[in-house]
């Protein structure tokens, strides 16, 4: 290797999320909202760990960066390409926010409810534990 050694994935992945943070805060206006929802990071795992009672994401696997690839099926209709997901723990979310000059207006855990639960298998075999976090951020007034 030369002199300077490539940055890594890891690091490029970090910096590519970072950047559009950091966009984001420049193009709102100031009090302006930057809404995420994504796949749950704390929770979310390929399909068939999801349905294996067993599977249980430790915490070292949190606490890296971790790579999921799969199909979605959605009420039997499954893509038609495998999608690639990059998941970070959800401090990483947070302090990229706080970094770049939001501060967190809202975190939510979008979840079925009860009824939805306890009368629909549907809801029961495919939300085992939380799958999605919603996280708002807020452009504080001074930032530019």
């Amino acid at each position: 290797m030369g002199r300077y050694a490539a940055p890594s994935f890891r690091s490029r992945i970090h910096n590519f999320v970072s950047y559009l943070i950091h966009e984001f805060v420049r193009v709102l206006k100031p009090s302006g909202r930057l809404v995420i929802l994504m796949l749950h990071p704390c929770f979310y795992d390929d399909r068939t760990n999801r349905n294996d009672p067993e599977h249980q994401l430790t915490v070292n696997e949190y606490f890296h960066l971790r790579k999921v690839t799969q199909r979605f099926n959605v009420a039997g209709i499954v893509s038609p390409e495998e999608t690639t997901s990059w998941h970070r723990p959800l401090e990483f979310y947070t302090q990229t926010l706080r970094d770049a000059g939001f501060w967190i207006a809202d975190l939510r855990e979008p979840h079925p409810t009860d009824e939805q639960l306890q009368n629909d298998p549907w809801w029961q075999s495919n939300f085992p534990r939380p799958l999605f976090l919603l996280l708002v951020g807020q452009k504080h007034e001074a930032t530019r």
